[in-house]
């Protein structure tokens, strides 16, 4: 079997299973009716991220990006409906989201009806894709930050970390196979941060404030 086409899908199912990471969260939200517990920022950069590296998988015409991210992109969507509908006050989670959805809309249009060459294009559209993948592993530092206060690692979710590392480790392999520096950049900071929470995992544990430590 060719080692790209392996290497390809063993991409696709593990990003498959980063984006399901979010159904934990939501499962949280319906049964306890509120959403105090858990941050709405990941759910829209990730949602953004996984529409953005769709268009340039549909520029480039890579169908790992492709139908990664459209399976990304549909849950994030759910993740997001799950949220606003049990979030208080609404108002303003609603407002960021539909700024983030005004902002996306502007940026496909302009790719989709631009008339400058399709090489410019691309190397324009993967610069914002990057940008937004920068955007989308920075967002969790304020989880890092209240791991260092509380001396406790018990918002970092196990399963979520575990499936970043190995999806940027393997997108990073991918565009180095593919030859797209593109696609392997901007996983670097991917496999920075995962190994953080690695760390931080280890060194501090995961243990519900005022039980013993506890692996979830």
């Amino acid at each position: 079997m060719d080692h790209l086409y392996l290497l390809s899908w063993i991409t696709v199912v593990f990003t498959v299973a980063m984006n399901l990471t979010g159904i934990p969260s939501c499962l949280e939200i319906y049964n306890s009716k509120t959403t105090q517990h858990v941050m709405f920022l990941p759910f829209v950069t990730m949602g953004i991220n996984n529409c953005l590296w769709y268009t340039y998988g549909v520029f480039v015409t890579d169908w790992n990006l492709m139908i990664s991210n459209l399976f990304g992109m549909a849950l994030q969507i759910l993740y997001i409906i799950i949220f606003l509908a049990f979030a208080h006050p609404k108002v303003l989670h609603l407002g960021q989201f539909c700024v983030a959805v005004v902002i996306l809309a502007a940026i496909i249009m302009y790719f989709t009806t631009s008339r400058q060459p399709d090489e410019l294009l691309i190397v324009q559209l993967a610069f914002v894709c990057i940008s937004s993948t920068m955007v989308m592993y920075l967002s969790p530092l304020m989880e890092l930050a209240a791991v260092f206060r509380t001396k406790n690692a018990h918002k970092i979710s196990v399963p979520l970390t575990f499936t970043s590392f190995s999806c940027s480790v393997l997108w990073m392999l991918y565009g180095i196979m593919v030859q797209d520096i593109f696609l392997a950049i901007p996983n670097i900071p991917g496999i920075i941060s995962s190994i953080a929470r690695f760390v931080l995992l280890g060194y501090y544990g995961r243990r519900r404030p005022g039980t013993e430590q506890m692996w979830v």
